[in-house]
């Protein structure tokens, strides 16, 4: 969802003309754009400016401290998201990861 990363859509309820009711704001940079952003560069951007925290099979899980939140990007797909890819809160991964680690040393 767009809300949770740095664009955020956003509607003026009385525009001046009907093609200006929406627009994009860069809630970090505190600016306005008409164009939609381009998506793939704002997720670049935030893997690059963000902290691994963890890795758990193909998914990195990041700190980004700008938004103050987690995200997490799995590296086969190449597929960034928000959402915890396990359905858990993300404290609860360390038990994830250590129980994939062991099961895969012994495999």
């Amino acid at each position: 969802c767009s809300s949770d990363l740095e664009w955020q859509r956003m509607e003026d309820l009385q525009p001046f003309r009907e093609e200006f009711a929406y627009f994009w704001f860069d809630k970090l940079a505190l600016r306005t754009s008409w164009k939609e952003p381009d998506w793939d560069e704002v997720w670049a951007n935030r893997i690059q400016r963000a902290v691994p925290v963890r890795t758990v099979g193909h998914w990195t899980e990041f700190r980004d401290d700008a938004l103050q939140q987690h995200f997490y990007y799995n590296e086969q797909s190449r597929t960034p998201q928000v959402e915890n890819p396990f359905g858990e809160d993300s404290r609860d991964l360390r038990k994830t990861e250590h129980s994939q680690v062991g099961a895969e040393s012994i495999a």
